[in-house]
Protein backbone atom coordinates (compact mmCIF):
# COMPACT_ATOMS: atom_id res chain seq x y z
CA UNK A 1 0.00 0.00 0.00
CA UNK A 2 1.49 3.33 -1.06
CA UNK A 3 0.74 6.65 0.66
CA UNK A 4 1.68 10.14 -0.44
CA UNK A 5 1.38 13.28 1.66
CA UNK A 6 -1.32 15.72 0.53
CA UNK A 7 -2.39 19.23 1.51
CA UNK A 8 -3.88 19.40 5.03
CA UNK A 9 -5.89 22.51 4.02
CA UNK A 10 -8.71 20.35 2.62
CA UNK A 11 -9.25 18.39 5.85
CA UNK A 12 -12.17 20.46 7.14
CA UNK A 13 -14.11 19.97 3.89
CA UNK A 14 -13.62 16.21 4.30
CA UNK A 15 -14.91 16.38 7.88
CA UNK A 16 -18.04 18.19 6.70
CA UNK A 17 -18.80 15.30 4.34
CA UNK A 18 -18.28 12.81 7.17
CA UNK A 19 -20.69 14.81 9.35
CA UNK A 20 -23.29 14.60 6.57
CA UNK A 21 -22.86 10.80 6.59
CA UNK A 22 -21.66 10.88 2.99
CA UNK A 23 -18.55 8.90 3.87
CA UNK A 24 -17.23 6.67 6.66
CA UNK A 25 -14.38 6.95 9.15
CA UNK A 26 -12.44 4.05 10.68
CA UNK A 27 -9.87 3.57 13.41
CA UNK A 28 -7.56 0.75 12.40
CA UNK A 29 -4.46 -1.12 13.48
CA UNK A 30 -2.28 -3.82 11.95
CA UNK A 31 -0.57 -6.39 14.16
CA UNK A 32 0.94 -9.76 13.20
CA UNK A 33 -0.41 -9.36 9.63
CA UNK A 34 -3.94 -9.01 11.05
CA UNK A 35 -5.94 -5.80 10.55
CA UNK A 36 -8.45 -4.66 13.15
CA UNK A 37 -10.80 -1.80 12.32
CA UNK A 38 -13.66 -0.03 14.05
CA UNK A 39 -16.08 2.39 12.44
CA UNK A 40 -16.62 5.61 14.36
CA UNK A 41 -19.02 8.53 14.00
CA UNK A 42 -17.64 12.05 13.92
CA UNK A 43 -19.59 13.83 16.66
CA UNK A 44 -17.92 17.25 16.46
CA UNK A 45 -14.67 19.06 15.74
CA UNK A 46 -13.01 22.36 16.54
CA UNK A 47 -10.35 23.54 14.11
CA UNK A 48 -9.29 26.47 16.30
CA UNK A 49 -8.78 24.28 19.38
CA UNK A 50 -7.43 21.45 17.19
CA UNK A 51 -9.50 18.48 18.32
CA UNK A 52 -12.10 16.03 17.02
CA UNK A 53 -14.66 14.01 18.97
CA UNK A 54 -15.68 10.56 17.68
CA UNK A 55 -17.95 7.81 18.95
CA UNK A 56 -17.89 4.11 17.94
CA UNK A 57 -20.95 2.82 16.11
CA UNK A 58 -22.92 -0.08 17.59
CA UNK A 59 -20.80 -3.23 17.44
CA UNK A 60 -17.49 -1.39 17.01
CA UNK A 61 -16.69 -0.65 20.67
CA UNK A 62 -15.23 -4.12 21.24
CA UNK A 63 -12.77 -3.79 18.34
CA UNK A 64 -11.90 -0.25 19.38
CA UNK A 65 -11.07 -1.46 22.89
CA UNK A 66 -8.70 -4.04 21.38
CA UNK A 67 -6.72 -1.27 19.69
CA UNK A 68 -6.56 1.20 22.57
CA UNK A 69 -4.29 0.35 25.49
CA UNK A 70 -3.80 3.90 26.75
CA UNK A 71 -3.14 7.44 25.61
CA UNK A 72 -1.20 7.40 22.35
CA UNK A 73 -1.48 7.65 18.58
CA UNK A 74 -4.33 6.15 16.55
CA UNK A 75 -4.56 5.42 12.82
CA UNK A 76 -7.61 6.70 10.96
CA UNK A 77 -8.76 5.87 7.44
CA UNK A 78 -11.48 7.38 5.21
CA UNK A 79 -12.03 4.69 2.52
CA UNK A 80 -14.28 6.74 0.22
CA UNK A 81 -11.53 9.35 -0.06
CA UNK A 82 -8.57 6.94 0.32
CA UNK A 83 -7.21 9.29 2.99
CA UNK A 84 -5.20 8.24 6.02
CA UNK A 85 -4.12 10.27 9.05
CA UNK A 86 -2.68 9.82 12.55
CA UNK A 87 -4.09 11.56 15.61
CA UNK A 88 -3.17 11.64 19.28
CA UNK A 89 -5.78 10.22 21.67
CA UNK A 90 -6.55 12.92 24.24
CA UNK A 91 -9.31 11.35 26.33
CA UNK A 92 -11.42 8.20 26.19
CA UNK A 93 -14.75 7.72 27.93
CA UNK A 94 -17.90 7.07 25.91
CA UNK A 95 -16.29 9.14 23.16
CA UNK A 96 -12.82 9.56 21.70
CA UNK A 97 -11.28 13.00 21.79
CA UNK A 98 -8.36 13.15 19.38
CA UNK A 99 -5.95 15.80 18.14
CA UNK A 100 -6.24 17.60 14.82
CA UNK A 101 -3.82 15.74 12.50
CA UNK A 102 -0.66 17.47 11.34
CA UNK A 103 -0.55 15.62 8.01
CA UNK A 104 -2.86 13.85 5.57
CA UNK A 105 -1.89 10.97 3.32
CA UNK A 106 -3.55 9.71 0.14
CA UNK A 107 -3.55 5.98 -0.54
CA UNK A 108 -3.10 4.82 -4.14
CA UNK A 109 -6.18 2.59 -4.13
CA UNK A 110 -5.25 0.58 -7.17
CA UNK A 111 -1.99 -0.67 -5.58
CA UNK A 112 -0.78 -1.05 -9.15
CA UNK A 113 1.20 1.27 -11.40
CA UNK A 114 -0.74 4.33 -12.51
CA UNK A 115 -0.16 7.76 -13.94
CA UNK A 116 -1.97 11.09 -14.18
CA UNK A 117 0.49 12.71 -16.54
CA UNK A 118 -0.85 11.78 -19.95
CA UNK A 119 -4.28 13.34 -20.45
CA UNK A 120 -3.22 14.50 -23.91
CA UNK A 121 -2.23 10.93 -24.85
CA UNK A 122 -5.10 8.72 -23.60
CA UNK A 123 -8.75 9.53 -24.26
CA UNK A 124 -12.04 7.63 -23.99
CA UNK A 125 -15.29 7.75 -25.93
CA UNK A 126 -18.57 6.15 -24.81
CA UNK A 127 -22.32 6.61 -24.69
CA UNK A 128 -24.59 6.90 -21.61
CA UNK A 129 -28.35 7.43 -21.93
CA UNK A 130 -27.97 8.22 -25.64
CA UNK A 131 -25.51 10.98 -24.81
CA UNK A 132 -22.06 10.70 -26.42
CA UNK A 133 -19.02 11.59 -24.29
CA UNK A 134 -15.38 12.13 -25.22
CA UNK A 135 -13.04 12.60 -22.26
CA UNK A 136 -9.36 12.74 -21.43
CA UNK A 137 -8.30 10.25 -18.76
CA UNK A 138 -7.70 11.73 -15.31
CA UNK A 139 -5.58 8.72 -14.38
CA UNK A 140 -5.02 5.20 -15.65
CA UNK A 141 -3.97 1.86 -14.16
CA UNK A 142 -3.93 -1.72 -15.38
CA UNK A 143 -7.16 -2.26 -13.44
CA UNK A 144 -9.10 0.74 -14.69
CA UNK A 145 -9.21 4.47 -15.33
CA UNK A 146 -10.99 7.65 -14.34
CA UNK A 147 -12.19 10.84 -15.98
CA UNK A 148 -13.63 14.11 -14.71
CA UNK A 149 -16.98 15.76 -15.33
CA UNK A 150 -18.35 19.28 -14.98
CA UNK A 151 -21.29 19.80 -12.63
CA UNK A 152 -23.78 19.74 -15.52
CA UNK A 153 -22.90 16.12 -16.47
CA UNK A 154 -22.36 14.34 -13.16
CA UNK A 155 -26.00 13.32 -12.61
CA UNK A 156 -25.93 10.94 -15.59
CA UNK A 157 -23.54 8.57 -13.79
CA UNK A 158 -24.15 6.24 -10.82
CA UNK A 159 -21.88 3.95 -8.83
CA UNK A 160 -22.31 0.35 -10.00
CA UNK A 161 -23.36 1.25 -13.54
CA UNK A 162 -21.72 -0.70 -16.35
CA UNK A 163 -20.61 1.09 -19.52
CA UNK A 164 -20.44 -1.82 -22.00
CA UNK A 165 -18.86 -0.11 -25.00
CA UNK A 166 -15.91 2.18 -24.43
CA UNK A 167 -13.32 3.21 -26.97
CA UNK A 168 -10.02 3.88 -25.23
CA UNK A 169 -7.53 5.68 -27.44
CA UNK A 170 -3.81 5.45 -26.78
CA UNK A 171 -2.62 8.05 -29.23
CA UNK A 172 -4.56 7.22 -32.39
CA UNK A 173 -4.90 3.52 -31.58
CA UNK A 174 -8.43 2.47 -30.59
CA UNK A 175 -9.04 -0.25 -27.96
CA UNK A 176 -12.56 -1.55 -27.21
CA UNK A 177 -13.28 -2.21 -23.53
CA UNK A 178 -16.07 -2.37 -20.94
CA UNK A 179 -16.03 -0.83 -17.48
CA UNK A 180 -17.98 -0.70 -14.21
CA UNK A 181 -18.20 2.52 -12.18
CA UNK A 182 -16.47 1.91 -8.85
CA UNK A 183 -16.72 5.37 -7.32
CA UNK A 184 -17.83 8.93 -7.97
CA UNK A 185 -16.20 11.61 -5.84
CA UNK A 186 -15.33 15.28 -5.77
CA UNK A 187 -11.76 16.33 -6.54
CA UNK A 188 -11.04 19.23 -4.22
CA UNK A 189 -8.41 21.69 -5.51
CA UNK A 190 -7.10 22.01 -1.96
CA UNK A 191 -6.11 18.33 -2.15
CA UNK A 192 -5.33 17.85 -5.83
CA UNK A 193 -3.80 20.90 -7.47
CA UNK A 194 -4.39 19.61 -10.99
CA UNK A 195 -7.61 21.67 -11.06
CA UNK A 196 -8.24 25.09 -9.57
CA UNK A 197 -11.95 24.33 -9.07
CA UNK A 198 -13.97 21.35 -7.86
CA UNK A 199 -14.71 18.65 -10.42
CA UNK A 200 -16.40 15.24 -10.24
CA UNK A 201 -14.16 12.21 -10.84
CA UNK A 202 -15.70 8.98 -12.12
CA UNK A 203 -13.53 5.88 -11.57
CA UNK A 204 -14.15 2.68 -13.53
CA UNK A 205 -12.80 -0.86 -13.23
CA UNK A 206 -12.07 -2.73 -16.46
CA UNK A 207 -14.27 -5.76 -17.14
CA UNK A 208 -12.12 -8.61 -18.47
CA UNK A 209 -9.58 -6.46 -20.32
CA UNK A 210 -7.59 -8.13 -23.10
CA UNK A 211 -4.01 -8.90 -22.09
CA UNK A 212 -2.70 -6.95 -25.08
CA UNK A 213 -4.37 -3.83 -23.68
CA UNK A 214 -2.91 -4.50 -20.22
CA UNK A 215 0.57 -4.66 -21.80
CA UNK A 216 -0.03 -1.39 -23.65
CA UNK A 217 -1.14 0.32 -20.44
CA UNK A 218 1.92 -0.97 -18.58
CA UNK A 219 4.15 0.42 -21.32
CA UNK A 220 2.61 3.89 -21.27
CA UNK A 221 2.67 4.00 -17.48
CA UNK A 222 6.39 3.17 -17.46
CA UNK A 223 6.96 6.32 -19.51
CA UNK A 224 4.92 8.55 -17.18
CA UNK A 225 5.21 6.74 -13.84
CA UNK A 226 4.42 8.68 -10.66
CA UNK A 227 7.26 7.88 -8.29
Amino acid sequence: MKFEEINIAGFEDILLKIKKSETKLYVWNCQDDSITKAEVVLESYNKAKKYLTCKPIEGSAYYLAEMITGIGKLNFYIPDKSIYFISELKTLKDELVISWPEKLYLNDRRETPRTEEFSSVVKVEFEVDKQRYKKSCFDLGIGGFSFVLPATEKFSFKKGDVIPFINLYIGKEKNEISGKIQSIDIVDPKINQKYNYKVTRVSLRFIEPHQNLVKKIRNIIEKHQIK
